[in-house]
């Protein structure tokens, strides 16, 4: 089967290209990952493949998920901006908790978790079923695999 150049196009997925760093046990690597539109890198984790492909410095490779302790990016480029505005538009703000997320290799992270509600408990907000915790950290968000975390302590 030959396929020409603009049939190669028709089969192309389209993605949207994020900058990150990846964390895992023994280092910290900045990278481009390749997400579907209107997903955000917290998807790395809730991924059912075991590996994932990310751009380093013009070549690929390819990360255990497994192995991925967290995924650091930019405060802006954290949530698409598709769903952020579509948040705004029906009025739901945002409680900030502060917490200190103490990881299996001694690090802690310290930042907020975004609550839709007050009434919602810190607890309720860990144990949703996605396998990543968000941690909105001054300019940067923390999506850390929850796996990797030890424990994690209300601030005042």
């Amino acid at each position: 089967m030959n396929l020409r150049q603009s049939h190669i196009e028709d089969l192309r997925v389209p993605v949207r290209r994020a900058r990150v760093e990846v964390h895992t046990e023994l280092e910290r690597r900045s990278a481009v990952i390749f997400l579907a539109p209107d997903t955000a890198p917290e998807d790395v984790f809730d991924g059912t493949t075991p590996f994932f492909p990310a751009e380093e410095g013009g070549s690929v490779r390819l990360y255990a998920r497994a192995s991925v302790i967290s995924v650091v990016v930019d405060d802006a480029d954290a949530c698409p901006i598709a769903a952020f505005a579509s948040l705004t538009m029906l009025g739901v703000m945002q409680q900030r908790r502060s917490v200190a997320v103490h990881l299996r290799n001694g690090k802690v992270i310290t930042g907020a978790i975004m609550s839709p509600s007050a009434f919602v408990r810190t607890l309720d907000l860990v144990n949703e079923p996605s396998k990543s915790l968000a941690v909105h950290a001054p300019g940067k968000v923390h999506y850390v695999a929850k796996a990797y975390v030890e424990r994690i302590e209300e601030l005042s």
